[in-house]
Parts: C-alpha cells; sequence; structure tokens
C-alpha cells in the first residue's frame, strides 16, 4: 500500500526510446563508359545529376544541422593540343553551388561540401556535378556522390542535435566512406547553441572502415546534447550510420 498525502501530486517517470538510422546514400557510378571533357567554362547543363534521399527523424527533439557529401570523380587523361592541364568542378546541391575547384592529375580525385542549408530530409536532394577544363580535354571514367548525416573533411561540426531536459542514455554507430580514421566529440546543447567548446564532455577517435562500425554510449544531463564528427583525411565522409537515444523524464 502506498500511502499520498492529501493534495500532494504524483510524478510519473517516463522512458522514451528513439532509433533513427540515416545511413548513407550512393550515387553508386554515374559514368556508365567514358566522358571527354571539352568544355572551357561552367555549362548550364550538368556533366552528371543525381538525386539522392537521406531519411527523416521525425521526433522533433532531435535535430539534423548539416549533411556531409561526398564526390569522387577519376580522370583518366588530360589531351588535345593544346593540352588541357586542370579540370574544374563545381558542385549544386538543389540548385545552390556548395563547393568549386580544380584538379591538376589523372586517377581518382575527391571533393565535396558540409551542407548546413538548402537540404532536405525525407525528400530527394537533386545533386548536379559540373566539369570543365582549361583547354584541349579531359577523359573521365567515373564520378559518384555521397551524401550522409555527417561531416566532410577533418573540420568538426554537428551533424545531430537533442534537444531533452534531464537524464538519458545514447548509443551510436559511426563510419566513414574514405581511406582515413573517424573523430568524435559531445557537448551539452547549451555551449553547442553558444559556439564554444566549453561543456565538451568526451573526445575520441577510432577506424571505423567503410563496412565496419564503431559504437558508443554516455550519459545525458541537462538541456541536450549535441554530436560532432570529422574525419583525419581531408577527403573522408564520416557519417551518423545509426543513433538511438533512451531519455527518462517526469510527468
Amino acid at each position: 500500500m502506498t500511502l499520498r498525502f492529501a493534495g500532494a501530486l504524483a510524478s510519473v517517470e517516463m522512458i522514451e526510446q528513439i532509433t533513427y538510422t540515416p545511413g548513407i546514400q550512393d550515387s553508386g557510378d554515374l559514368e556508365p563508359g567514358t566522358k571527354s571533357v571539352v568544355a572551357t567554362a561552367k555549362q548550364a547543363s550538368p556533366d552528371y545529376s543525381t538525386n539522392l534521399t537521406v531519411p527523416a527523424i521525425t521526433n522533433s527533439q532531435i535535430a539534423v544541422p548539416q549533411l556531409g557529401l561526398r564526390l569522387q570523380v577519376t580522370i583518366d587523361s588530360f589531351g588535345g593540343s593544346p593540352a588541357a592541364t586542370q579540370l574544374f568542378y563545381s558542385i549544386e546541391v538543389n540548385g545552390v553551388e556548395k563547393a568549386t575547384g580544380i584538379w591538376n592529375a589523372t586517377g581518382a580525385q575527391y571533393a565535396g561540401a558540409n551542407v548546413a542549408a538548402d537540404f532536405s530530409l525525407g525528400t530527394a536532394n537533386q545533386i548536379k556535378v559540373y566539369l570543365w577544363v582549361d583547354q584541349g580535354n579531359a577523359v573521365v571514367s567515373l564520378c559518384q556522390v555521397w551524401l550522409a548525416v555527417g561531416t566532410y573533411g577533418t573540420t568538426a561540426k554537428f551533424p545531430v542535435v537533442l534537444t531533452h531536459a534531464g537524464l538519458g542514455a545514447v548509443s551510436w554507430i559511426f563510419k566513414r566512406q574514405g581511406s582515413g580514421n573517424g573523430s568524435y566529440w559531445y557537448l551539452d546543447k547549451a555551449a553547442y547553441v553558444l559556439g564554444t567548446w566549453q561543456g565538451r564532455h568526451a573526445y575520441g577517435s577510432g577506424t571505423p572502415a567503410n563496412g565496419a562500425a564503431q559504437i558508443l554510449g554516455l550519459t545525458i544531463m541537462g538541456t541536450g546534447w549535441a554530436l560532432s564528427l570529422a574525419g583525419t583525411v581531408v577527403t573522408d565522409l564520416a557519417y551518423v550510420d545509426e543513433i538511438g537515444f533512451r531519455l527518462r523524464r517526469e510527468e
């Protein structure tokens, strides 16, 4: 029997389980054979285009502030008379340019961007790749795009933010598309909102290969939690394959 004073308010402990599995979206090779790039300026139509859909999260406590995008283009040769020495690129997401640059060597070349605006979850993102040369021509045999809830490059970014007042636990699986290691941080949401590293709780790194994973766990307190990811190679995409929250609150 439970004794309760008259007028006392009873609180009930509630446990909420949230799982989000965004994975990685892969265009596959968009070049069925080879392509000779001869344009000497960015054209009106892209050389390659794809639509990639990152799954949405329906729970309003979880926000996805950005996506990470990685592009690979394989250059077979530079040619022409005079021969090309540079292949220029531009990457657009939903009609907005997110990255530009130059490649001046043959073989597999990489580029990417951290897309903090102009993206959608649960509906297709149109990604366009434009290529042009300084002169002559460049022969391309592969163009492939990856898009995920994550970070491209070695600068730490925040792809997942949780709003929650109270205790809880979180575990996640992060992977990388590329050749290096991955690093993670997590900190209080309040510190994330202020743009400071004060309140950083943990740091770690590992080698989550393209098909392997690293699983981590922690306790949440305060106003919420922000996850930061980065790669150790500038051309790598570190991303959240799966993340789960178990949140406690009283009602």
